[in-house]
């Protein structure tokens, strides 16, 4: 949890990016905990105030919210809405069927506001402070994996055991919510493939995905383990991956296009002979995947505060290998959390 002064400075930029808005209304519970610290409720924003609906039961959470909660009851929001007789308000995030629940005279003054997203594209000092735990967290983990004592365990068996043992650790929930990602075998050749009952083997590549969760900011990191003897095509393809991470993230430097470094990714796949399935990376903070996209339709540049991933995988018919970090770039300093 942050101070009131600085979720009340959130508050002040996201009043000064509303523009042509009357009113911002949050309703993701990443977006509202940014502002307020708590992971619940509705907060509307205007250029001269704010209002935070909140269930009661939650108010001791908001402490530090430079909001104070009003008890959340039905149609209240609307109530507020009409009453300032706001024309524009944009919205955060919402579902279908939640859009079409909503009152016409209501639902025509609603357009999508990317406010949020461009804010928490960029990390506060604070922010950067748990990421860089989060990192700890997860690396050290890593660094306990014994590839020798992993032969005959189920891929259900070595998830759990890293799970427990990030947990013990100290993040918040298991690796992204839904849990990690463990990959052996010929199970590597997805990119996500689901955790399996099958025993990890000697000749196995076995795909790592996880990270942690220190006060709701996330690390994630990918490694990819020989297990035993591999034949020298999987040790290739391993080192490969490995070798183009460092080198993208050595071609990371403020105000670089960050869609340069998914082309320079994406084209040394190919000379390889390969194709690329995914994008090379990802913002991280309040949720695993944000802003900004590494990939090809990214329009921005790196950016001091801001944290993301940096991921290539490639993968064949018969295994696959992907290697990612995190990394922060804070001043003109660039930091990989999960070294």
């Amino acid at each position: 949890m942050f101070s009131k002064s600085e979720y009340r400075a959130r508050i002040k930029r996201a009043q000064a990016m509303l523009g042509r808005l009357d009113a911002l209304l949050v309703t993701k519970d990443a977006n509202v905990r940014y502002f307020t610290g708590v992971e619940s409720g509705r907060l509307v924003i205007w250029k001269t105030g704010a209002k935070f609906f909140l269930n009661e039961v939650y108010f001791g959470l908001a402490k530090n919210s430079p909001v104070a909660p009003t008890k959340q009851k039905k149609d209240l929001v609307k109530e507020l809405v009409y009453s300032k007789r706001f024309r524009k308000v944009g919205i955060d995030d919402i579902t279908l069927p939640a859009y079409n629940a909503l009152e016409l005279k209501f639902r025509k003054l609603l357009q999508p506001s990317d406010i949020c997203i461009e804010l928490r594209k960029i990390k506060s000092k604070g922010e950067l402070a748990f990421l860089s735990k989060a990192g700890r967290i997860a690396t050290g983990v890593a660094r306990m994996i014994d590839e020798s004592r992993v032969v005959n365990m189920s891929e259900f068996e070595l998830a759990g055991l890293i799970e427990y043992e990030i947990r013990k650790a100290g993040s918040e929930v298991p690796p992204f919510g839904g849990g990690m990602l463990c990959m052996s075998g010929p199970n590597s050749a997805y990119p996500h493939a689901p955790v399996t009952g099958r025993k990890i083997k000697n000749g196995d590549l076995l795909i790592l995905d996880f990270g942690a969760v220190v006060d709701g900011y996330h690390s994630d990191m990918t490694r990819t383990l020989e297990i035993g003897k591999v034949s020298k095509d999987r040790h290739n393809l391993n080192g490969f991956v490995d070798w183009l991470k460092d080198e993208a993230i050595d071609r990371i430097e403020i105000d670089g296009k960050i869609s340069e470094v998914h082309d320079f990714i994406t084209k040394e796949i190919k000379k390889k002979g390969h194709n690329f399935y995914h994008l090379s990376g990802h913002g991280i903070g309040l949720d695993v995947h944000e802003a900004p996209s590494v990939g090809p339709d990214e329009k921005d540049v790196f950016q001091s505060g801001m944290v993301f991933t940096i991921e290539p995988g490639i993968y064949t018919t018969k295994y696959g290998a992907r290697s990612e970090d995190t990394i922060a770039l804070a001043g003109k300093r660039k930091k990989i959390l999960t070294i």
